[in-house]
């Protein structure tokens, strides 16, 4: 079943100086992946840049010596479910990998693998499991057994800490299965964006892998969060893939043509649910 959700997005920028500045200002978009994004209203009118794995809108204004940056869009997005049936999802033997499955099986700074604490893992007798499917099965169900979920962390954790504290939400349910994934060679990344719950109309910011399939050329999805495993959901929306880096600010901001030094402040982002339709 295809969804057509309606969202709207709002953010404030806080800013001052002791003089006027020129601010450029860049905001992470929904991507056209596994969905089609149309926006139907923006206010300020940004400039779109895109690139491989993300996109962002771009807004320069001249500003006072302070003031609040308001930024609202209306968006539509079709999202496309997809689901993986279990025989397709092949084996785990060493490949030739491209430059771009490469970029997915490093280290980085959220995803240590060469830790000691990681390294455990391939001691353990699941590690070695040479079916795809039954290895994410098992490294899930692993994970499970370690971190016990705590919802609204103020801290994205990573894997390496959230062993350590034994618990985390769905960024840090997703950063163990990423990294354990590349310690086994398998290309894995990180998507973020939302969770929509249209019974109780609510949108919610959330985390989740894709562990590659040399069999299918493709990306399965791992939500291990939400026990969704192999298959893209109508509910999930995406805004960014983290793949070459570990993370990807969701906002960016820079002042130029200033006398002093500029402050900022993000205010919490609000997104709304204002339709929902089935396609």
């Amino acid at each position: 079943m295809v969804m057509i959700w309606l969202l709207q997005r709002e953010f404030y920028l806080k800013y001052s100086s002791r003089s006027p500045c020129t601010i450029s200002l860049k905001w992470i978009t929904p991507l056209n992946y596994r969905q089609d994004v149309q926006y139907l209203h923006q206010d300020p009118k940004p400039k779109i840049i895109r690139k491989k794995h993300h996109s962002w809108h771009l807004y320069r204004t001249r500003t006072r010596n302070k003031g609040l940056f308001h930024v609202t869009e209306t968006f539509k997005v079709i999202v496309h479910p997809q689901t993986y049936l279990p025989k397709d999802w092949g084996t785990i033997e060493p490949q030739q990998l491209s430059l771009q499955l490469q970029s997915a099986c490093l280290p980085q700074p959220h995803w240590p693998i060469l830790s000691a604490e990681l390294q455990k893992f391939t001691e353990e007798n699941w590690f070695q499991e040479n079916n795809l499917r039954q290895w994410i099965l098992k490294a899930s169900q692993s994970i499970i057994k370690i971190l016990k979920f705590r919802e609204h962390l103020s801290e994205r954790l990573g894997a390496l800490k959230a062993l350590m504290l034994g618990h985390g939400d769905c960024d840090e349910f997703t950063d163990l299965i990423v990294s354990l994934a590349r310690l086994r060679g398998i290309p894995a990344r990180r998507l973020t964006g939302y969770s929509i719950n249209p019974q109780k109309q609510e949108v919610t910011a959330h985390a989740w892998a894709e562990i590659y399939s040399f069999k299918l050329n493709d990306w399965i999805p791992v939500d291990i969060a939400l026990n969704i495993i192999g298959k893209h959901p109508s509910t999930h929306v995406i805004m960014k893939i983290e793949q070459n880096v570990s993370e990807i600010n969701d906002y960016m901001v820079n002042a130029k043509n200033c006398r002093n030094e500029m402050k900022f402040e993000w205010q919490e982002e609000k997104i709304t649910l204002l339709r929902m339709d089935e396609n």
